[in-house]
């Protein structure tokens, strides 16, 4: 908050409206939480993203701030239209991000990946399992189940994935939103695998260790369909 202040302090000055960092909350509130959340994650920049952002104008609103709460209150209106469809949109979009696929947005990482040979090999797909994050994911829930109330410091971590990735679950999902969260899982990840060994000698806890890496496996490389599927990301990148 203290960060992002001097920004809300200036934007207040300039437009006298109180927006916390830029307008663009709105519009991406309302891409992940609508009635047709696959067509809205699948707009492209350019003139579908633009016919987008003209629709408060075209609703009446005069301020691109004004507009910013225009997607607000439609993504109200819908949670109170439909909670059952707005909660089970959640859920999706829970399953997404602890999900294997690097899930493009304007760019895909896999389109890319034929240009680098290192990308390549670091960055694949088979089935449902996406390496590396359906390797890391396991072995990360793994370490938060056995590190997470060791210290301040590892709570500290733990409260702030599990906020962060609420943040995302709110709006959606996509690779580079995800990423600020992959340094602290890699460090969760460590200390899963290191309490593994610790926990050789003692057979119930490793069972129990086995079903949580298990499970956060299957859950990591699940088939699902992403409203980017149909997307030729390799020509948008040519």
């Amino acid at each position: 908050l203290l960060c992002i202040l001097p920004v809300t302090i200036r934007n207040r000055i300039v437009s006298g409206a109180w927006v916390p960092i830029s307008v663009n909350a709105g519009v991406n509130l309302y891409v992940g939480n609508n009635p047709d959340t696959a067509t809205a994650l699948a707009i492209r920049p350019n003139q579908d993203w633009n016919r987008l952002l003209r629709m408060p104008f075209a609703a009446g609103t005069r301020s691109a701030a004004d507009g910013d709460q225009w997607f607000v209150r439609r993504v109200a209106a819908y949670a109170k239209s439909d909670p059952a469809g707005f909660v089970t949109n959640l859920g999706r979009k829970a399953l997404e991000l602890v999900n294997g696929h690097e899930m493009p947005r304007n760019m895909s990482i896999y389109a890319y990946r034929d240009r680098s040979p290192w990308l390549g090999a670091l960055v694949w797909k088979l089935g449902g399992f996406g390496f590396p994050f359906s390797l890391l994911l396991p072995f990360a829930v793994l370490g938060l189940f056995a590190a997470a109330r060791r210290s301040v410091e590892t709570r500290v971590m733990t409260s702030f994935v599990v906020l962060y990735a609420c943040s995302i679950i709110v709006f959606f999902p996509a690779d580079r939103y995800r990423l600020p969260l992959l340094p602290v899982l890699m460090i969760f990840a460590v200390a899963g695998a290191l309490s593994l060994v610790d926990s050789a000698h003692k057979p119930r806890t490793i069972s129990l260790m086995a079903g949580i890496l298990l499970v956060s496996a299957i859950v990591a490389s699940l088939p699902l369909k992403f409203a980017t599927d149909g997307i030729p990301f390799d020509a948008e990148l040519d």
